[in-house]
Formats: C-alpha cells, structure tokens, sequence
C-alpha cells in the first residue's frame, strides 16, 4: 500500500554529532515588548535557541535561514534555559510586521561570549551497595585449618 511520502518506512534517519553541542545554539540576548520573542517567552541574557526537530542551529546563518523559510508560519523551537539547565519547547512564529526590527524581536549573539554555560548543578556520583558474596568465604588459616579446630 502506497503511503504519500518519500521512503519505504516514513521514517527519517539523521546522524547528528554531539561531541561540539556546547558550542552549538545562539543566545538570546534582549527581548523587546510586544515582539515574537516576548509572546514566545523567550528569556533575555538566560535562553539559548538550540534548533527544531529537524535542524541544530550553530550560528547566526542557520538561524537566519531558518527565519526566512518560516516567516509568518509558527514553529517549535527548542531553547535552553541556562538558569533551570533545562530544555523546552517554545513555540515560534516569525513575523516582521510586528512593530519593530527584525523577524524574532529580540538580540541575538553567537560565537565564544555566548556559548552555553557549563552546566553548575553537581551530579552525585552511582551509589554503589556492597553485595553479599553468594560462595561463602573459606575461613582458613595457612595450614589448612579452620581456625576454631582444634589440631
């Protein structure tokens, strides 16, 4: 049976490469009122957008490229929060017609001052439970012997 779309499984396989993710994403640096950005909620000096479900964005002309194909068209985009250390969904529609300049409303950096932070939170290393050896221990002294055996 014929499905409509590109592939035999209607699934997509992509390799991304994480060993750089830290440099990856673009800083949100000043969000203006009444902007894309702001009714987004994205969060000035404390938000990173990382990409979508379909691209990682690693500099400004991924996300200018991403701008332009999505203009006027709502998109999900995945930010870090550098403050919570978390990754969220917002949800994003570009849009120049909004009263101010640019597409997004709001600052933007990339490039070494606005990598994403080092994470601060200390993960507690594995506990680990001592375990019952299951043979029990042969108390022997060097002799041979139990040591409560009289010789």
């Amino acid at each position: 049976k014929e499905w409509g779309g590109k592939g035999l499984l209607g699934a997509t396989v992509r390799f991304d490469a994480l060993e750089n993710a830290e440099h990856q994403g673009v800083r949100v640096l000043e969000v203006f009122a009444n902007s894309p950005a702001h009714a987004a909620g994205l969060i000035a000096y404390k938000d990173y957008i990382l990409g979508t479900a379909d691209i990682a964005i690693r500099d400004m002309d991924e996300l200018v490229e991403l701008v332009t194909v999505s203009m006027g068209k709502p998109i999900e985009v995945y930010v870090f929060n550098a403050d919570t250390e978390a990754v969220r969904t917002v949800g994003l529609t570009p849009n120049s017609g909004w009263g101010g300049s640019g597409s997004l409303g709001c600052d933007i950096g990339s490039g070494l001052l606005h990598r994403i932070p080092a994470p601060r939170r200390v993960v507690p290393p594995a506990r680990v439970t001592a375990q019952p050896d299951p043979t029990p221990a042969a108390d022997m002294s060097p002799n041979g012997t139990s040591p409560t055996s009289l010789p």
